[in-house]
């Protein structure tokens, strides 16, 4: 058990990030991971346009080292991206498009050379299936509105 410096709560060590700064790779830091990611959020909100300029910076100056490894990277780019984003792997991914036979979940067709779009629920996160670019754009410009999209189903039968 360890007491945080910042809240004096007791803690697992568990509970506490381990210090970078020394050799020892026991030595805690003195305010356990909630204080710290308090502190650390509130510092980056704080210092927000600091930090945007900074990571602007550091893209124009990097941009052409980027780009050289996505493209020898592809897959491992396109992995990482997928899980960032949508919190599913290459694995999904394709189990998602077999399971829709390789066409977009709405219109059932092909996209040819082009890869599908995971969509999911802007809300929740779910991911719900994989569409086509015109499909997806059609359920964002309609901001995922059900009624929406009953009311354009109803002006198509007219």
């Amino acid at each position: 058990m360890k007491t945080c410096t910042k809240c004096g709560k007791h803690k697992k060590s568990s509970e506490f990030f381990k210090r970078n700064d020394t050799k020892s790779w026991q030595t805690l830091r003195s305010h356990c991971k909630d204080c710290t990611s308090k502190k650390t959020s509130t510092y980056y909100s704080e210092n927000s346009e600091k930090y945007k300029s900074l990571s602007k910076e550091w893209y124009i100056k990097n941009r052409s080292r980027l780009v050289e490894y996505n493209k020898n990277h592809k897959e491992e780019t396109r992995q990482y991206n997928l899980m960032k984003k949508y919190g599913i792997g290459l694995d999904d991914f394709d189990a998602l498009l077999k399971i829709q036979g390789g066409l977009c979940a709405i219109c059932k067709k092909s996209s040819g050379t082009k890869p599908l779009f995971v969509d999911h629920c802007h809300k929740t996160g779910k991911v719900r299936g994989l569409l086509c670019g015109s499909c997806n754009s059609a359920i964002g410009l309609l901001k995922e509105s059900t009624t929406s999209m009953t009311r354009a189903i109803k002006y198509l039968k007219k």
